[in-house]
């Protein structure tokens, strides 16, 4: 497998409180100076909110969604934070992270990207940081993704329909995947350690996304 340049990362809001999350950040920053990343912060505790005060507050799941990205945000803020000992990053929109492809380094993707605007991606609780990595990498020329899980699903050998029945990835990730087929893996959390060898073209621990 070559070698390419582009990936986006999503990391898992269960990375929260996480001893596993500096691991992350460290091996992200590592590969950063061979290659352009895009981490894609997940919603974690931050949604969890949303989803508990949705009924509460009588709010329709367009209005939680858009709570939701804001969720995704805050634990964006948290990372740029926390990498920055390696390497200097911010929250970017689209637009601005195409323009800079061509150069190595890391950086977050802001959830609240108003180029998200654009996208026909249904706005509601089917669409969680794992279909926006997805619709993101299908943004960035020639790039591959990595979902970060904290878990693993029942089968590691489910196509992507039983890996959603199971909750393992969002409900609209198989529907997006025919029309954005780049190459995709998941890691668990525990294997930051596995980055570099996936990026590479040897990804021992990782595990293919596949049939759909």
């Amino acid at each position: 497998m070559p070698k390419h340049s582009n990936w986006v990362i999503k990391l898992g809001g269960s990375l929260i409180g996480s001893p596993d999350l500096d691991g992350w950040l460290a091996a992200i920053s590592e590969i950063g100076e061979q290659n352009r990343v895009v981490i894609v912060p997940g919603g974690g505790v931050f949604a969890d909110v949303v989803r508990s005060a949705q009924g509460d507050l009588k709010i329709d799941d367009s209005v939680a969604h858009h709570m939701a990205l804001q969720g995704m945000r805050q634990f964006g803020l948290a990372l740029a934070a926390r990498i920055k000992p390696w390497c200097t990053v911010c929250l970017r929109c689209v637009p601005a992270i195409q323009a800079d492809l061509a150069r190595s380094g890391v950086c977050i993707w802001d959830p609240c990207d108003p180029y998200l605007d654009g996208a026909s991606l249904p706005k509601d609780w089917r669409v969680t940081s794992d279909s926006l990595s997805l619709w993101l990498c299908g943004e960035l020329h020639d790039s591959r993704l990595i979902l970060v899980k904290s878990t693993t699903p029942r089968s590691l050998t489910a196509d992507l329909s039983s890996l959603a029945a199971s909750n393992f990835i969002d409900a609209y990730f198989p529907m997006l995947r025919v029309a954005i087929n780049r190459p995709s893996w998941w890691l668990e959390s525990a294997y930051a350690d596995a980055l570099a060898s996936v990026v590479a073209g040897y990804p021992p621990r990782a595990q293919y996304i596949g049939e759909i």
